[in-house]
């Protein structure tokens, strides 16, 4: 079971949120990436994790997303975030995967 939250959206970004230990999937990623052009039709997809958390950093990195950087004390003094970014046309590659994989 996971839960996502779409938030600070702008026009041109939306923010994501997801929670689900051991839930995020291929699947998932393909449904939001879709949901976020279809109902916010934005340019690009900002997600946080907490740069000491190693798998999720990896797993970003294997759906196609692009470190922008950190903000410091994002989670308090000791807790740094890592930014990362899928921008449009990231978007619509990962939302196109699923469209083919139903075909």
């Amino acid at each position: 079971v996971g839960a996502a939250t779409f938030q600070n959206y702008n026009r041109y970004n939306v923010e994501l949120s997801y929670y689900g230990p051991q839930t995020f999937s291929a699947g998932i990623a393909r449904a939001l990436a879709r949901f976020s052009i279809e109902r916010f039709n934005v340019d690009r997809l900002t997600m946080r994790t907490n740069r000491k958390n190693a798998s999720i950093l990896k797993m970003f990195q294997r759906f196609g997303f692009r470190f922008e950087g950190m903000q410091h004390r994002y989670y308090g003094p000791f807790g740094d975030a890592a930014v990362f970014v899928l921008f449009r046309e990231d978007l619509e590659r990962i939302g196109q995967m699923q469209k083919d994989a139903a075909s």
